[in-house]
Protein backbone atom coordinates (compact mmCIF):
# COMPACT_ATOMS: atom_id res chain seq x y z
CA UNK A 1 0.00 0.00 0.00
CA UNK A 2 1.16 3.33 -1.19
CA UNK A 3 1.92 6.01 1.59
CA UNK A 4 -0.29 9.00 1.51
CA UNK A 5 1.90 12.09 1.72
CA UNK A 6 -0.11 15.01 0.27
CA UNK A 7 -3.73 15.07 -1.01
CA UNK A 8 -2.38 18.82 -2.45
CA UNK A 9 -5.47 20.38 -0.77
CA UNK A 10 -4.16 23.85 -0.69
CA UNK A 11 -3.54 23.60 -5.37
CA UNK A 12 -7.27 21.97 -5.04
CA UNK A 13 -9.02 24.74 -3.13
CA UNK A 14 -7.26 27.41 -5.30
CA UNK A 15 -8.34 25.34 -8.71
CA UNK A 16 -12.17 25.88 -6.98
CA UNK A 17 -11.37 29.63 -6.54
CA UNK A 18 -9.77 30.36 -9.85
CA UNK A 19 -13.14 28.44 -11.48
CA UNK A 20 -15.60 29.48 -9.77
CA UNK A 21 -17.22 32.61 -10.97
CA UNK A 22 -18.46 35.65 -8.69
CA UNK A 23 -22.06 36.13 -8.36
CA UNK A 24 -23.30 39.35 -10.88
CA UNK A 25 -23.50 42.49 -9.65
CA UNK A 26 -26.80 44.46 -9.59
CA UNK A 27 -27.56 45.12 -13.05
CA UNK A 28 -27.90 48.90 -14.37
CA UNK A 29 -26.37 49.71 -11.39
CA UNK A 30 -23.34 51.63 -10.71
CA UNK A 31 -21.07 50.26 -7.80
CA UNK A 32 -18.54 52.77 -5.61
CA UNK A 33 -15.62 50.13 -5.71
CA UNK A 34 -15.76 50.29 -9.00
CA UNK A 35 -16.49 53.88 -10.32
CA UNK A 36 -13.94 55.36 -7.74
CA UNK A 37 -11.01 52.50 -9.45
CA UNK A 38 -8.45 54.47 -11.82
CA UNK A 39 -9.13 52.36 -14.39
CA UNK A 40 -12.88 53.12 -14.64
CA UNK A 41 -14.04 53.25 -17.92
CA UNK A 42 -17.32 54.45 -18.80
CA UNK A 43 -17.84 52.81 -22.21
CA UNK A 44 -17.03 50.10 -20.86
CA UNK A 45 -19.52 50.43 -18.24
CA UNK A 46 -22.24 51.67 -20.96
CA UNK A 47 -21.33 47.68 -23.49
CA UNK A 48 -21.99 45.92 -19.92
CA UNK A 49 -24.99 47.38 -19.29
CA UNK A 50 -26.05 46.74 -22.93
CA UNK A 51 -24.81 43.32 -22.01
CA UNK A 52 -27.27 43.03 -19.22
CA UNK A 53 -30.36 44.63 -21.08
CA UNK A 54 -29.35 41.55 -24.29
CA UNK A 55 -29.38 38.81 -21.39
CA UNK A 56 -32.46 39.77 -20.58
CA UNK A 57 -34.01 39.47 -24.32
CA UNK A 58 -35.19 36.88 -26.24
CA UNK A 59 -32.82 36.05 -29.46
CA UNK A 60 -30.72 32.92 -28.21
CA UNK A 61 -28.01 34.38 -30.20
CA UNK A 62 -27.85 37.79 -28.41
CA UNK A 63 -28.04 36.46 -25.51
CA UNK A 64 -25.32 33.94 -26.04
CA UNK A 65 -23.03 36.50 -27.13
CA UNK A 66 -24.01 38.89 -24.50
CA UNK A 67 -23.24 36.16 -21.74
CA UNK A 68 -19.58 35.20 -23.73
CA UNK A 69 -18.79 39.27 -23.21
CA UNK A 70 -19.92 39.13 -19.81
CA UNK A 71 -18.08 36.31 -18.88
CA UNK A 72 -14.65 37.40 -21.11
CA UNK A 73 -14.92 40.94 -18.43
CA UNK A 74 -14.93 38.97 -15.34
CA UNK A 75 -12.23 36.87 -16.61
CA UNK A 76 -10.32 39.60 -17.72
CA UNK A 77 -10.77 41.32 -13.79
CA UNK A 78 -10.59 37.99 -12.28
CA UNK A 79 -8.53 37.70 -8.93
CA UNK A 80 -6.38 34.95 -8.12
CA UNK A 81 -7.66 32.28 -6.04
CA UNK A 82 -5.07 33.46 -2.67
CA UNK A 83 -7.05 36.73 -2.99
CA UNK A 84 -10.12 35.25 -3.24
CA UNK A 85 -9.39 33.45 0.15
CA UNK A 86 -8.20 36.21 1.62
CA UNK A 87 -11.65 38.16 1.37
CA UNK A 88 -13.10 35.01 2.76
CA UNK A 89 -11.34 35.84 6.01
CA UNK A 90 -11.41 39.70 5.36
CA UNK A 91 -15.19 39.27 5.29
CA UNK A 92 -14.62 37.32 8.97
CA UNK A 93 -12.46 39.91 10.08
CA UNK A 94 -15.87 42.66 9.50
CA UNK A 95 -18.04 40.38 11.24
CA UNK A 96 -16.08 40.62 14.27
CA UNK A 97 -15.09 44.03 14.13
CA UNK A 98 -19.09 44.97 13.46
CA UNK A 99 -20.10 43.34 16.59
CA UNK A 100 -17.56 44.63 18.74
CA UNK A 101 -18.81 48.31 17.64
CA UNK A 102 -22.40 47.17 18.71
CA UNK A 103 -21.09 46.00 21.90
CA UNK A 104 -19.56 48.99 22.71
CA UNK A 105 -23.00 51.17 21.80
CA UNK A 106 -20.76 52.82 18.68
CA UNK A 107 -22.87 51.12 15.54
CA UNK A 108 -26.13 52.27 14.32
CA UNK A 109 -28.17 49.95 12.47
CA UNK A 110 -30.77 46.90 11.99
CA UNK A 111 -29.26 43.83 13.16
CA UNK A 112 -29.74 40.00 13.10
CA UNK A 113 -29.94 37.00 15.13
CA UNK A 114 -27.76 34.52 14.02
CA UNK A 115 -29.42 31.48 15.26
CA UNK A 116 -33.62 32.02 14.24
CA UNK A 117 -32.20 35.05 11.41
CA UNK A 118 -34.72 37.46 13.21
CA UNK A 119 -34.10 41.39 12.95
CA UNK A 120 -34.52 44.21 15.24
CA UNK A 121 -37.60 46.89 14.51
CA UNK A 122 -36.14 49.36 12.80
CA UNK A 123 -32.11 50.88 13.02
CA UNK A 124 -30.53 50.96 16.54
CA UNK A 125 -28.11 50.16 18.33
CA UNK A 126 -26.92 46.72 18.93
CA UNK A 127 -29.62 45.05 21.53
CA UNK A 128 -27.86 45.21 25.15
CA UNK A 129 -28.41 44.57 28.64
CA UNK A 130 -26.19 44.69 31.61
CA UNK A 131 -24.19 41.42 32.84
CA UNK A 132 -22.26 40.57 35.07
CA UNK A 133 -18.53 40.79 34.58
CA UNK A 134 -15.20 38.61 35.86
CA UNK A 135 -15.39 40.69 38.76
CA UNK A 136 -18.96 40.44 39.18
CA UNK A 137 -19.65 43.77 38.43
CA UNK A 138 -22.33 44.74 36.04
CA UNK A 139 -21.09 45.42 32.02
CA UNK A 140 -23.32 46.02 29.28
CA UNK A 141 -22.84 43.41 26.78
CA UNK A 142 -25.13 41.82 24.19
CA UNK A 143 -28.99 40.92 25.03
CA UNK A 144 -30.51 37.32 24.04
CA UNK A 145 -32.66 36.99 21.17
CA UNK A 146 -36.28 36.99 22.73
CA UNK A 147 -37.78 35.47 19.52
CA UNK A 148 -35.30 32.42 19.99
CA UNK A 149 -34.97 32.01 23.77
CA UNK A 150 -31.30 33.78 23.93
CA UNK A 151 -30.19 30.75 22.09
CA UNK A 152 -27.92 33.18 20.67
CA UNK A 153 -26.12 33.75 23.40
CA UNK A 154 -23.77 30.92 23.57
CA UNK A 155 -22.34 32.23 20.28
CA UNK A 156 -18.87 34.24 19.84
CA UNK A 157 -20.99 37.08 18.10
CA UNK A 158 -24.23 36.48 18.55
CA UNK A 159 -25.79 39.40 16.60
CA UNK A 160 -25.11 39.93 13.30
CA UNK A 161 -24.71 43.41 11.50
CA UNK A 162 -27.26 44.00 8.73
CA UNK A 163 -25.31 46.47 6.47
CA UNK A 164 -27.32 49.38 5.27
CA UNK A 165 -27.68 49.52 1.67
CA UNK A 166 -27.06 53.22 -0.49
CA UNK A 167 -29.44 51.52 -3.22
CA UNK A 168 -32.48 52.77 -1.37
CA UNK A 169 -31.39 56.46 -1.04
CA UNK A 170 -32.59 59.37 -2.92
CA UNK A 171 -29.24 59.91 -3.98
CA UNK A 172 -28.39 55.79 -5.13
CA UNK A 173 -32.01 56.03 -6.88
CA UNK A 174 -31.07 59.11 -8.72
CA UNK A 175 -27.73 58.02 -10.09
CA UNK A 176 -28.53 54.17 -10.02
CA UNK A 177 -25.54 53.66 -7.14
CA UNK A 178 -25.68 50.24 -5.62
CA UNK A 179 -23.62 48.98 -2.56
CA UNK A 180 -23.48 48.53 0.93
CA UNK A 181 -21.86 50.52 4.20
CA UNK A 182 -19.40 48.65 6.22
CA UNK A 183 -21.33 50.73 9.14
CA UNK A 184 -22.84 53.90 10.87
CA UNK A 185 -21.48 55.44 13.89
CA UNK A 186 -22.56 57.37 16.04
CA UNK A 187 -20.82 58.99 19.07
CA UNK A 188 -21.69 61.87 21.31
CA UNK A 189 -19.51 64.64 22.53
CA UNK A 190 -21.17 66.95 24.83
CA UNK A 191 -24.57 67.87 23.16
CA UNK A 192 -23.13 66.83 19.91
CA UNK A 193 -24.38 63.81 17.91
CA UNK A 194 -21.00 62.71 15.76
CA UNK A 195 -22.45 60.36 12.23
CA UNK A 196 -19.55 58.92 10.50
CA UNK A 197 -19.82 55.89 7.95
CA UNK A 198 -17.27 53.11 8.68
CA UNK A 199 -15.36 51.64 6.83
CA UNK A 200 -13.41 47.96 7.86
CA UNK A 201 -10.01 47.39 6.25
CA UNK A 202 -8.13 43.76 6.40
CA UNK A 203 -4.25 44.69 5.50
CA UNK A 204 -1.57 42.82 5.34
CA UNK A 205 2.15 43.36 7.72
CA UNK A 206 3.28 45.44 4.87
CA UNK A 207 -0.23 47.76 4.60
CA UNK A 208 -0.03 47.78 8.15
CA UNK A 209 3.56 49.24 8.39
CA UNK A 210 2.38 52.08 6.44
CA UNK A 211 5.19 51.36 4.01
CA UNK A 212 7.93 51.67 6.45
CA UNK A 213 8.70 47.87 6.39
CA UNK A 214 10.45 47.03 3.26
CA UNK A 215 9.32 44.89 0.50
CA UNK A 216 11.80 41.69 0.13
CA UNK A 217 12.91 42.71 -3.50
CA UNK A 218 14.54 45.84 -1.68
CA UNK A 219 16.18 44.04 0.94
CA UNK A 220 17.37 41.75 -1.53
CA UNK A 221 18.76 44.42 -3.78
CA UNK A 222 20.64 46.20 -0.92
CA UNK A 223 21.90 43.03 -0.49
CA UNK A 224 23.56 42.58 -3.50
CA UNK A 225 20.76 40.24 -5.20
CA UNK A 226 21.42 40.24 -8.80
CA UNK A 227 17.98 39.78 -10.84
CA UNK A 228 17.47 37.45 -13.58
CA UNK A 229 16.73 38.56 -17.05
CA UNK A 230 13.51 40.76 -17.74
CA UNK A 231 13.16 41.29 -13.51
CA UNK A 232 11.15 44.43 -12.85
CA UNK A 233 13.54 46.06 -11.16
CA UNK A 234 11.62 47.24 -7.52
CA UNK A 235 11.61 50.67 -6.74
CA UNK A 236 12.46 52.01 -3.19
CA UNK A 237 8.94 51.60 -0.53
CA UNK A 238 6.86 54.46 -0.55
CA UNK A 239 5.68 56.09 3.06
CA UNK A 240 2.35 54.87 1.87
CA UNK A 241 -0.15 57.20 4.75
CA UNK A 242 -3.58 55.39 5.67
CA UNK A 243 -5.91 56.11 4.74
CA UNK A 244 -5.52 55.08 1.22
CA UNK A 245 -6.54 57.67 -1.48
CA UNK A 246 -8.73 55.09 -3.29
CA UNK A 247 -10.71 54.12 0.02
CA UNK A 248 -11.31 57.82 0.66
CA UNK A 249 -12.77 58.08 -2.53
CA UNK A 250 -15.27 55.22 -2.40
CA UNK A 251 -16.27 55.72 0.97
CA UNK A 252 -16.93 59.37 0.15
CA UNK A 253 -19.68 57.98 -2.63
CA UNK A 254 -21.10 56.01 0.26
CA UNK A 255 -21.26 58.58 3.35
CA UNK A 256 -22.62 61.01 0.35
CA UNK A 257 -25.32 58.73 -0.50
CA UNK A 258 -26.06 58.22 3.34
CA UNK A 259 -25.85 62.34 4.18
CA UNK A 260 -22.92 62.28 6.42
CA UNK A 261 -19.65 64.24 6.10
CA UNK A 262 -17.21 62.26 7.68
CA UNK A 263 -15.26 58.80 7.69
CA UNK A 264 -14.05 56.81 10.10
CA UNK A 265 -11.19 54.11 9.10
CA UNK A 266 -10.85 50.99 10.90
CA UNK A 267 -7.86 49.29 9.64
CA UNK A 268 -7.24 46.10 11.37
CA UNK A 269 -3.73 43.61 10.99
CA UNK A 270 -5.16 40.26 9.71
CA UNK A 271 -2.05 38.75 11.34
CA UNK A 272 -3.06 40.79 15.10
CA UNK A 273 -6.75 41.08 14.81
CA UNK A 274 -6.79 42.93 18.05
CA UNK A 275 -4.41 45.39 16.34
CA UNK A 276 -6.87 48.50 14.92
CA UNK A 277 -5.78 51.79 14.11
CA UNK A 278 -8.63 54.06 13.51
CA UNK A 279 -8.01 57.67 10.83
CA UNK A 280 -11.00 59.93 10.89
CA UNK A 281 -11.27 61.73 7.84
CA UNK A 282 -14.03 64.62 5.70
CA UNK A 283 -15.28 63.26 2.47
CA UNK A 284 -13.21 64.38 -0.29
CA UNK A 285 -15.75 66.96 -3.11
CA UNK A 286 -13.08 66.09 -6.01
CA UNK A 287 -13.98 61.95 -5.77
CA UNK A 288 -17.64 62.84 -5.30
CA UNK A 289 -17.87 64.97 -8.51
CA UNK A 290 -15.58 62.45 -10.64
CA UNK A 291 -18.13 59.94 -9.55
CA UNK A 292 -21.02 61.75 -11.16
CA UNK A 293 -19.05 62.81 -13.73
CA UNK A 294 -18.57 59.19 -14.86
CA UNK A 295 -22.15 58.07 -14.12
CA UNK A 296 -23.37 60.93 -16.31
CA UNK A 297 -21.51 59.76 -19.00
CA UNK A 298 -22.65 56.31 -19.17
CA UNK A 299 -26.35 57.23 -18.49
CA UNK A 300 -26.11 59.58 -21.38
CA UNK A 301 -24.26 57.10 -23.35
CA UNK A 302 -27.05 54.65 -22.48
CA UNK A 303 -30.04 57.38 -23.27
CA UNK A 304 -28.42 58.40 -26.57
CA UNK A 305 -27.85 54.09 -27.57
CA UNK A 306 -24.22 54.90 -28.45
CA UNK A 307 -21.22 54.53 -26.27
CA UNK A 308 -19.54 58.08 -24.69
CA UNK A 309 -16.59 57.92 -26.66
CA UNK A 310 -15.44 61.39 -25.35
CA UNK A 311 -15.02 59.91 -21.84
CA UNK A 312 -13.26 56.68 -22.37
CA UNK A 313 -9.58 56.00 -20.58
CA UNK A 314 -8.06 54.86 -23.19
CA UNK A 315 -7.08 56.69 -26.27
CA UNK A 316 -5.27 53.99 -28.53
CA UNK A 317 -6.14 50.55 -29.14
CA UNK A 318 -2.34 50.36 -28.47
CA UNK A 319 -2.53 51.13 -24.78
CA UNK A 320 -1.75 48.98 -21.97
CA UNK A 321 -5.56 48.50 -20.71
CA UNK A 322 -7.03 48.76 -24.29
CA UNK A 323 -4.82 45.93 -25.01
CA UNK A 324 -6.57 43.72 -22.07
CA UNK A 325 -9.91 45.45 -22.72
CA UNK A 326 -13.01 42.54 -23.96
CA UNK A 327 -14.37 46.04 -25.68
CA UNK A 328 -11.74 47.06 -27.40
CA UNK A 329 -13.20 45.97 -30.70
CA UNK A 330 -16.05 47.67 -30.48
CA UNK A 331 -14.41 51.38 -29.16
CA UNK A 332 -11.89 51.58 -31.37
CA UNK A 333 -12.89 49.37 -34.43
CA UNK A 334 -9.62 47.65 -33.65
CA UNK A 335 -7.29 46.15 -31.61
CA UNK A 336 -3.92 46.30 -31.26
CA UNK A 337 -1.17 43.64 -33.93
CA UNK A 338 -0.23 40.48 -32.21
CA UNK A 339 3.26 41.30 -33.27
CA UNK A 340 3.44 45.16 -32.32
CA UNK A 341 5.33 44.87 -28.52
CA UNK A 342 4.75 48.93 -28.95
CA UNK A 343 3.18 50.28 -25.68
CA UNK A 344 1.89 53.57 -24.71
Amino acid sequence: MTELKSIGLSRLARAYHDRKMDPPPSMGHHHPSSISRDDFCPVLAFFYRMADDEVCGTDPNRIGAAMEFKRQIANARRFKANLKQEFIIGDEIHRLVQFLLGAIGKLWGVWKCPVCKAKTKGEGYMPRTRFPDKEGKLMMDAAPCPKCNGRNRGLRIPWLYVEPSIKGTSIGEALRINGKVDGELRHVVGDTMHRLIAEIKSINDYGWSEGKQPRWEDVALDLGWTPPPGWRPAHPSPYRVLPKTEHVSQATIYAVCKGIRHICFIYVNKNQVASWKERIVPITQESWDLAQCRIAAVEQGVAEGRPPLHARICTDPRDQIARKCPAAVMCFGRVAPHNSMEKR
